[in-house]
């Protein structure tokens, strides 16, 4: 059963016309679908128009991990 708090962590990018953007995204499941990524833009303001020209798996971690906050190890690890 996966852990409820963690997600997979993904960066896609974007372009229109000579415009880049990127964002970033945690969804459940490690698939991409195009749902997910037409869901993705609209929540970050991208032209629904906008080619995905990359997208790269980040991992499998919980917000805070993503978010660059500090994990404590437990003693064994650290």
């Amino acid at each position: 059963m996966p852990n409820k708090n963690k997600q997979h962590w993904y960066s896609f990018v974007f372009q229109h016309s000579s415009k880049t953007s990127q964002a970033y995204g945690g969804l459940p499941n490690k698939k991409v679908t195009k749902p997910d990524i037409e869901k993705l833009k609209r929540s970050a303001c991208i032209n629904g128009s906008a080619m995905l020209m990359s997208c790269s798996y980040l991992g499998y971690m919980s917000e805070p991990e993503f978010q660059g906050d500090r994990v404590t190890l437990p003693t064994s690890l650290s």
